[in-house]
């Protein structure tokens, strides 16, 4: 996005839409030898990856990650929404929007290595912090505002 496409801070914006926290159910889970949830990486035995299926009231088990070989799962952080709105365009961030968590191995010198959780982020856009109303805030890309005259 170039620098001349932002709308100046403090100016009154027409918004399309605006990125929304997504609740996208996925998240990872360790179980030990004897199939019991447990909270440290020393002790699991399968770690797996899971989405929360809320029509079923149930778990879906999406990948399993017990390797720890690197692979991992696409995560959504946010989703554009189309709204029409006006607004006020206080400042600048850069937000995540999509990423990947997973599992891999980290071999050291000193010992046989560990197994670690990771996160990274694949989709980080600058958006528009833009108020539309008092004390509320909404994300809004540059390409979805327009300065209103």
């Amino acid at each position: 996005m170039s620098e001349e496409r932002k709308p100046p801070l403090f100016s009154r914006v027409r918004c399309r839409a605006y990125l929304k926290a997504a609740k996208d159910g996925i998240r990872m889970e360790m179980y030990d030898q004897h199939g019991n949830p447990t909270e440290r990486l020393p002790n699991a035995k399968r770690i797996v990856a899971l989405r929360w299926d809320a029509s079923k009231s149930e778990k879906v088990e999406l990948m399993d990650l017990s390797e720890c070989d690197g692979t991992g799962v696409k995560k959504v952080y946010r989703k554009r929404v189309e709204a029409e709105f006006m607004g006020v365009v206080a400042g600048y961030k850069h937000i995540d929007v999509a990423g990947t968590i997973g599992t891999d191995w980290q071999d050291t010198p000193y010992s046989d290595g560990y197994a670690y959780f990771f996160k990274n982020i694949t989709e980080r856009p600058k958006v528009g912090v833009v108020y539309f109303k008092n004390n509320c805030k909404r994300y809004v890309l540059p390409e979805d505002m327009e300065v209103e005259e």
